[in-house]
């Protein structure tokens, strides 16, 4: 009797641990850390005149090194941002003052202040929110474990307005430096074309 009860518990046993193994490729999300939710799919929407970006790094071996990517990614979206917004206020400069687009005096000193206005609004951005995920993998060697790392930022248009100020001020004092009066007067424009204009729209929430 005692060595039929040992068979059958050796036989559910075996039963269970085919049952509990899982096929190669199988990924198991097994820890959430940070304040995760809908933003990691769905970027909010702007609102009260603050824009958000969200980075994202999939796959990462480790979490400090994914959250750096997903720092780097959303410091992109920013920086197309303000690539876009920037070009606008030039183009609405340089047509209000007859300029060509390929104006020597004023080029190389547009260039240089986009860059600058482009580092200082990703370094002006705000961290809002982070969420790290944690998976489990099967693969042919065993078991592996990656991370999803997101993370939101924003910034206001008052901040992004008082930043712009900043900067243009001081690619206007490197131009007076130069004497170069056209691109002081023209960079100028563009620092009041930014502080006029409604830059953050608000959008419609479906």
């Amino acid at each position: 009797m005692k060595v039929k009860v040992v068979g059958m518990v050796a036989v559910l046993g075996l039963v269970f641990s085919c049952a509990a193994k899982k096929p190669i490729g199988t990924q198991t999300l097994i820890q959430k850390k940070g304040e995760c939710g809908d933003w990691i799919y769905s970027i909010p929407k702007t609102k009260d005149g603050i824009a958000y970006f969200r980075g994202a790094k999939t796959g990462a071996v480790s979490e400090e090194g994914g959250l750096n990517d997903a720092r780097m990614h959303a410091a992109q979206q920013v920086a197309e941002m303000v690539k876009t917004e920037a070009n606008v206020d030039y183009e609405r400069a340089r047509v209000e003052y007859g300029i060509p687009k390929d104006d020597k005096d004023i080029g190389s000193v547009v260039r240089d202040a986009f860059i600058a206005l482009s580092d200082a609004i990703v370094q002006g951005v705000k961290e809002v929110k982070s969420c790290v995920e944690k998976y489990e993998e099967i693969t042919h060697e065993g078991v592996r474990y990656f991370f999803n790392v997101y993370t939101l930022v924003s910034i206001s248009e008052d901040d992004y307005k008082r930043i712009a100020a900043r900067v243009f001020e001081k690619e206007m004092e490197k131009a007076r430096a130069m004497k170069n009066e056209k691109a002081e007067k023209f960079l100028d424009k563009m620092r009041e074309e930014v502080q006029q204009r409604r830059m953050f729209k608000e959008e419609e929430i479906e």
